[in-house]
């Protein structure tokens, strides 16, 4: 968040403050492009040649399929090959490095004017570590592309299946195209500058191309969009300078005692809204997951080892060491305890994360209790549990573990990474509307957290169900997703379009195109 408050001084608001809100994207998709288009290259004299046929069992060595088979099975390279005589890293054939990035690019920077200059010129980099990214100047307007090993291609004689409609030139034939995982990131966005809406727009009808052009790209279900949202911090909600306030006699020490105060309750308020924001997790995460197809739900095979839920924590912990000590001695941490499978996988049954499940646990007054006394770190050991080191399966998860349906660790990272709230659930998307779509309910669900901790009365809901109070009467709480999307204000086509959403999944079948594993399944034996 941007912007200054004196939310301390106002009255409760009827609406979701509109304060500037910062973001950015992660776009996953398959690139299309032409053989032709592959730059020659050289490595100590020797040319770099094309190999178009790699078998199955050399296209699933690590070095190639650098995604872990423990976490996402059957995630296998499916593109082109690339051979030198002279040896690198001690191998005649590997995989490609940059050359689909440099391609993509290049199709970037025609096509979107604003990205011509040298100084927007995208930046082409290979999979970033946590050191990369505390490296990277996020305000320097620059996106960036990227491999992502979780997308594979999808092997030259299936693109047709992909893009029905794309004409081929004459003389062209399908095996001179390849397909290729990759990953296009933003620079930091304002959620209230329309420009940097019609950026994204640019940018993904470029990389999607058109029918007659030799790139194209589209979306499988291993695809994801990730946004990130600034997360609130003491600025947003310090008080404005006051002259008459300043004028008042006022001693040195008086005004640092002031001062003091104001900055520990900006501080507190900072604190309360990433809290609240938890609670709004917890209690809708079911319902946040109508919004989105069922590969992207957790439970679901194809998300199982992307993301899981955040109430993972909850559920295996319960109240009895939060706020306090967690992963403590006898605890199960293991990458079993971690995944909530709907149906068994290979001997593992995983954790039952559903509103049953959790509500049996601890009751919403009781988990809203707890996180009034829990420190903001201590709250992200419990959403994105478990805070364990696993340096031979999942490094740099000390403050937790990011592979959550929102990842909250990346607030309490430090360095100079901006400070963020990762939504990760999201299908990607070549649709502009989706993307902004989205966009806004992430926005919105930051926003929204900070409306209901300056007006208490406005959560929802109460508990889990239906409450008999202490009167007699009952307390009705009906967990409806459409409650928040009515209390972030995003307009009535908003609603409608998340109506529509829901409505196609419901309507949907096991096994469909929003259901389906889009994985390569190994050959016959």
């Amino acid at each position: 968040m941007a912007g200054e408050s004196s939310v301390a001084e106002s009255p409760q608001p009827a609406t979701t403050s509109q304060d500037a809100v910062r973001y950015g994207i992660e776009l996953e998709c398959v690139f299309v492009f032409h053989e032709d288009q592959i730059m020659p290259g050289r490595f100590n004299g020797e040319p770099i040649e094309t190999i178009k046929s790699l078998d199955y069992k050399q296209r699933s060595e690590r070095r190639f399929s650098r995604c872990d088979p423990r976490f996402a099975n059957d995630r296998i390279y499916n593109s082109w090959g690339r051979f030198c005589e002279a040896k690198i890293d001690n191998q005649n054939l590997n995989p490609y490095t940059s050359e689909p990035l440099l391609i993509a690019r290049d199709v970037l920077r025609r096509k979107v004017k604003a990205l011509i200059s040298d100084l927007r010129n995208p930046r082409v980099v290979g999979t970033m570590t946590p050191a990369d990214k505390r490296a990277i100047d996020w305000d320097s307007g620059r996106w960036i592309l990227t491999p992502d090993a979780s997308v594979c291609g999808v092997g030259s004689e299936n693109i047709a299946k992909w893009l029905p409609n794309k004409v081929l030139a004459p003389g062209q034939t399908w095996d001179s195209f390849d397909s290729y995982g990759i990953e296009i990131v933003s620079p930091i966005l304002n959620a209230n500058e329309v420009n940097d809406k019609i950026r994204i727009r640019d940018i993904v009808d470029a990389i999607k191309g058109s029918d007659t052009e030799k790139n194209a790209a589209f979306v499988t279900n291993q695809c994801g969009l990730h946004v990130h949202v600034e997360a609130p911090t003491p600025s947003d909600f310090r008080r404005n300078p006051d002259p008459e306030a300043e004028a008042v006699d006022e001693t040195i020490e008086e005004k640092k005692v002031r001062e003091a105060a104001e900055e520990a309750e900006a501080e507190k308020l900072a604190d309360d809204v990433k809290k609240e924001l938890a609670m709004i997790l917890i209690v809708y995460e079911d319902e946040i997951a109508r919004l989105h197809p069922p590969c992207r739900r957790p439970g679901h095979l194809n998300a199982a080892f992307s993301f899981s839920s955040n109430r993972l924590g909850l559920i295996n912990e319960g109240l009895d060491n939060f706020p306090g000590r967690l992963c403590g001695a006898g605890v199960d941490t293991s990458m079993a305890a971690c995944m909530n499978l709907t149906e068994p996988v290979g001997g593992v049954t995983g954790v039952d994360c559903s509103h049953r499940a959790v509500s049996q646990v601890a009751s919403i007054p009781d988990i809203r209790a707890a996180m009034e006394r829990a420190t903001v770190e201590q709250m992200v050991e419990l959403l994105n549990w478990p805070a364990v080191s696993r340096f031979n399966e999942k490094p740099n998860r000390e403050n937790g573990d990011k592979d959550r349906q929102v990842n909250l660790t990346y607030m309490i990272r430090s360095g100079n990474s901006p400070k963020t709230i990762e939504f990760r659930q999201a299908k990607s998307s070549l649709d502009f509307e989706d993307i902004s779509r989205w966009v806004d309910f992430c926005v919105g669900l930051v926003r929204l957290a900070r409306l209901y901790v300056e007006d208490r009365s406005r959560f929802p809901v109460q508990n889990w169900n239906d409450t008999r109070l202490a009167d007699g009467t009952i307390q009705c709480n009906k967990i409806d997703v459409f409650d928040l999307i009515r209390d972030m204000d995003l307009g009535q086509t908003a609603t409608e379009y998340w109506e529509r959403r829901v409505e196609k999944y419901m309507l949907g079948k096991p096994g469909d195109e929003n259901d389906r594993l889009d994985h390569e399944k190994p050959p016959d034996e």
